[in-house]
This record gives structure tokens, sequence and C-alpha cells, in this order.
């Protein structure tokens, strides 16, 4: 039977959009992450949670343990706060794990289950922001204690932050990441951060 040309046309329409259609790979280990075309993305992230977790603790081992080495702190790690006009998304989650990941490798420290943390403000009815408050701090502490069964010796906020600026096609956009940190027992504080430009390009 003789096709109408019309149906010939369409069938390999269908025939390139199949072909053209998402593609997919593993990217090996020594690749490096891709950069994103409107948001942040991971290279940037990655960038950020490195730098700013490093220059902290090296900040507190210097400054509140006078520049010995900490023996198996723990630390507890409260999660992120998100000031960008970018919505986090799934990167909330994977950025909380990063962190906490991150302070945990570090010479020295280790970091309380955010399952604990959570579970700590969840009994003393307190927010993270109700953590900056001397008394409502020692109660959160004194419950994560007993959870964790171990003291804990700090506190860690991150807070990340942004601005842009346009040029006819290129906007610049700064992201930064900052670590807050509460000693538990002097209430000291000390912060770092990390900072990062982008270019976007239309």
């Amino acid at each position: 039977m003789k096709r109408h040309p019309l149906h010939a046309f369409f069938l390999a329409c269908l025939t390139f959009a199949a072909c053209a259609g998402p593609q997919a790979r593993i990217m090996d280990d020594n690749e490096d992450d891709l950069v994103g075309g409107d948001r942040a993305g991971s290279a940037t992230y990655d960038r950020l949670v490195k730098g700013a977790v490093q220059e902290l603790l090296e900040k507190y081992t210097d400054q509140v343990l006078a520049g010995s080495q900490p023996g198996g702190l723990n630390v507890a790690f409260a999660g992120i706060e998100n000031a960008t006009r970018e919505e986090l998304g799934e990167w909330r989650d994977e950025l909380n794990e990063i962190i906490d990941t991150s302070i945990n490798d570090f010479r020295g420290f280790s970091t309380v289950s955010q399952r604990y943390v959570r579970a700590a403000l969840n009994e003393t009815g307190l927010t993270t922001e109700d953590l900056f408050i001397p008394a409502k701090r020692r109660e959160f502490f004194r419950v994560l204690e007993i959870q964790a069964g171990n003291p804990v010796k700090a506190i860690v906020w991150a807070r990340l932050t942004g601005g842009s600026q346009q040029q006819g096609q290129t906007r610049q956009q700064r992201y930064r990441l900052t670590l807050d940190m509460v000693d538990s027992e002097t209430g000291k504080n000390l912060k770092a951060d990390a900072e990062v430009r982008k270019e976007y390009n239309r």
C-alpha cells in the first residue's frame, strides 16, 4: 500500500525526536562538576563548604583551644538558612549533609547526628533562632547530650547569602556561605565564610 507523503514526514519527525531525546552517562571521579547555567550548582557549593568549614574549624582550634589539637570534639550542626533568591530545593538536604560530613572529616572533630539535633529541638520546643539565646541554648545542649550520650562542645549554624549585578547580557552573582559557631561552655562566638563569584551569560 502506498503511503501518503505526510505520513512519511510525521514518521521521520518521530524518529528524529526519539534519537534526539535526553541522554545520560556516569561521570568519572576525576571529571569536574558541571558549573550550571542558571543556578549555583555543585561546583559552587563544594567550594563554599570546603573554604568555610576549614577556616572555621582552624579558627576554633587556634582561638578557643589555644592552638591545641581537639580530641574527639563533638559538634552539633543546626542546618542551613537560605537568604538568596535561588530556591535550594533538593540542594538543602544535600548541603546539610555536605557541611555535616565536612566537619566530621576535619581532624579531631566529630558531628552529632542531625537526627539527634532535630529530636532535641522537638523535645525542647525550640527553633534554631532560639539557640542564640544563652538560657535556651543551655537547655538544648542538656537535652542533646542526654540523647547523644556525649557532651556537645559547640553548635554550628550555616547561612547562604548572595547578590547580583547586571551588565548587558552578562550577570555576575556572588554566593557567600557563612558558618557561625558558639562554644557550649564559654559562649564564645566565631564566624567564618567563603565566597564564590559566578558569571552568567545569555
